[in-house]
């Protein structure tokens, strides 16, 4: 059996050394505005294992798209992905068939993010809801006149 390489990452340290000053400063306080149950999932090695160990094998996942996966579960943690789009976003971003991402994603909120769900149900709700897009308006209603007032420009 060949030896191959494991990456651990939690869901905070993934993209950490990409970040500097500003950067990680901004992603800690937001991280900090969390729940306690999904601060402590973003900090947890428990989901680096289980994502290399576990779906990793199972789902034989390379070496990039379990660092992808992982940036997902950060994301999702984080709220800037919603749990209702988790499987769709698992499915583009590793590439993989979506029952395949179903699996995946079943995994692990029942696993180890079993105990964040409630806190990103609630987290997700508190999330701006996409307003649709503007509806068309006929050419003649946008400047009927096609006249710019730039007097006001330097107020």
């Amino acid at each position: 059996m060949p030896i191959t390489s494991r990456n651990y990452f939690t869901p905070y340290m993934v993209d950490l050394g990409k970040m500097t000053g500003l950067a990680l400063d901004s992603f800690d306080k937001r991280i900090s505005v969390l729940p306690k149950a999904i601060q402590d999932s973003i900090y947890d090695f428990s989901i680096a294992e289980f994502i290399e160990d576990v779906l990793g094998e199972r789902f034989e996942l390379t070496a990039d798209q379990k660092i992808e996966l992982t940036r997902i579960v950060r994301d999702i943690l984080m709220g800037d992905i919603l749990l209702s789009d988790a499987l769709r976003v698992m499915s583009q971003k590793l590439t993989v068939p979506v029952d395949v991402a179903r699996e995946i994603c079943n995994g692990l909120l029942s696993g180890p993010l079993a105990p964040t769900i409630e806190d990103l149900k609630t987290l997700n709700k508190r999330q701006p809801q996409t307003s649709p897009p503007p509806t068309a308006t006929s050419p003649g209603q946008i400047n009927p006149n096609n006249i710019v007032d730039l007097r006001d420009q330097n107020k």
